[in-house]
């Protein structure tokens, strides 16, 4: 038997490709391969708790880790199968995870107890790609806009930590489409790892993770700042977070605003001259030659000093845009507001008794 642990990067399609490994159990199965889903978690959340920051402090983590963990097992047990795939992106988020040995040497005993053949894998993209995907992601879920010229991938740091501690070199691949096979995130994991006996060539590819437009990134942004206009950041729960960026995708969509971001090409060139020498260890080490990344000629057109937002610096986007969106959103949690509060008003006479 051996373990197949995809810890991602993020932004890699780490989840369509586990999309694709739940919709095809039966496949997978059939080809003497266990996909667990433990709760029904195609994402495997369990397996970052073994990893996260402050986990020790929190013994509710702990034992949603053991738990998830003890369920699993029990499901790689009764499949029989010979071999296991796990897929966590968060083992390899930087904005979440600690990254040091004794944290990753929890994670590999618990895995050893299924099997001590434990084979990382890894997706890496262009670091400039990587650093705007990162960027979204940090203003759906915390705020605040990363730094071009300050962005680290950390892709070895990450990489090398997981090879020392599991003792074994990890399968590190490119998330390009002109460097997967057949241009598919699913064939190009299989092939890479060895379980090409498992025929995907009738999967239908399962797209996730939409990007959000220049002007809604603007809008989360302002959706975060202190309403005493300083620097600080109005910090939401996980499901606020997600909740407002979902709607604001929604809006989007609906007054066809979507599009996707692309840096300015100073953006691009000053995250790649921060990475030039990881670029240089993931040529050498392991025979990445990253594709090149997508940016735009041109500066961004309002001065520093005018910017409502530093997404304004990084790329090109349409100011009326920004206020029609924070507009829109604006009057639509307005009215969800009132809703609740009739809601509530509703359900009080409800529960009141006649007199």
């Amino acid at each position: 038997m051996a373990i197949y642990l995809h810890i991602g990067f993020p932004k890699t399609a780490t989840t369509s490709l586990q999309l694709a490994f739940q919709e095809h159990q039966a496949g997978l199965q059939a080809a003497d391969i266990c996909y667990p889903l433990a709760d029904d978690d195609f994402k495997q959340r369990f397996l970052k708790h073994a990893d996260l920051k402050g986990i020790q402090k929190n013994p509710a983590l702990l034992k949603q880790f053991d738990g998830g963990f003890d369920a699993m097992k029990e499901v790689v047990r009764a499949s029989g199968c010979s071999d296991v795939v796990l897929s966590c992106e968060e083992l390899s988020n930087f904005m979440m995870m600690e990254f040091d040995e004794d944290n990753l040497r929890r994670l590999r005993e618990r895995l050893c107890e299924i099997d001590a053949d434990i084979r990382p894998v890894v997706y890496v993209r262009n670091p400039s790609d990587f650093y705007l995907s990162i960027m979204q992601e940090r203003l759906k879920r915390h705020g605040g806009v990363l730094s071009a010229p300050g962005f680290k991938a950390n892709f070895s740091r990450t990489i090398g930590l997981y090879e020392k501690v599991f003792a074994t070199d990890a399968t590190v691949r490119e998330f390009h489409p002109s460097k997967l096979k057949d241009g598919d995130i699913v064939a190009d994991f299989l092939s890479a790892v060895g379980l090409e006996r498992v025929d995907c060539s009738s999967w239908e590819p399962i797209a996730s993770n939409e990007s959000l437009s220049p002007e809604a990134l603007v809008v989360l942004d302002l959706a975060r700042r202190d309403l005493e206009g300083s620097d600080n950041e109005i910090s939401y729960a996980f499901r606020e977070s997600e909740l407002l960026w979902r709607r604001l995708r929604k809006i989007i969509a609906e007054a066809g605003l979507s599009r996707k971001p692309v840096l300015f090409k100073g953006a691009h060139d000053a995250v790649m001259e921060t990475n030039a020498a990881e670029c240089d260890i993931m040529r050498d080490k392991y025979g990445i030659e990253f594709a090149d990344g997508k940016y735009v000629e041109g500066e961004p057109a309002v001065a520093e000093e005018h910017r409502i937002s530093d997404v304004e610096g990084l790329m090109d986007l349409n100011r009326d845009q920004v206020f029609h969106i924070w507009s829109v959103l604006s009057l639509d949690l307005i009215r969800e507001v009132f809703r609740m509060r009739n809601r509530v008003k509703q359900l009080k006479s409800d529960t009141t008794p006649s007199k």
